[in-house]
């Protein structure tokens, strides 16, 4: 399949925009409406200059499936030097209710430093090919996992769980 990719998007709001200018210096179509136009174009041109990001792939900050398969994690520290805060990357496959699973996605958390140890033991884990799920803490479970561990403070905005994946049990021969 041949795709322009994010040139050719860029090319064709550039026509576009070219073809709006035309009509409006040459038409004969009140102020109002010339004005509606340039503002329509120019928010479908914005709107897909940040929509795109999505379209190849990107890391999305999107809520979390409840339950995942996690396949790699990248862990990018905060910088106190250049202020710029921490993120936490996540490649995994959601879990469905009858055992299957979505395609796999990239996600962006927030960096918090109980998180990054969870995620740095669970990639520990991947590495010594220990399958791991993950699974969002309910709110229940929050205060419970609070109260179980002293030295947590406060609520992070992303709490997870990761458990080891048992392995498979097929049926004998």
């Amino acid at each position: 399949m041949f795709t322009l990719g994010q040139i050719g998007l860029t090319i064709a709001y550039v026509v576009l925009a070219a073809l709006v200018l035309n009509l409006n210096l040459h038409s004969k179509w009140s102020w109002q409406i010339k004005v509606g136009c340039v503002i329509v174009v120019s928010g479908f041109y914005l709107a897909s200059y940040y929509s795109v990001a999505a379209l190849l792939g990107w890391p999305t900050a999107a809520q979390l499936p409840q339950r995942f398969n996690l396949h790699a994690v990248q862990v990018r520290e905060p910088d106190k030097i250049s202020r710029e805060d921490g993120e936490i990357y996540l490649w995994i496959s959601g879990v469905e209710d009858d055992g299957g699973q979505t395609e796999p996605r990239a996600y962006r958390l927030p960096y918090s430093l109980p998180l990054h140890n969870q995620v740095d033991e669970a990639a520990t884990k991947l590495r010594r090919e220990m399958p791991q799920l993950g699974e969002l803490v309910e709110d229940d479970d929050r205060a419970s996992l609070k109260m179980s561990d002293p030295n947590r403070t406060g609520l992070e905005s992303t709490d997870i769980r990761f458990y080891d994946l048992p392995a498979p049990v097929f049926p004998e021969k």
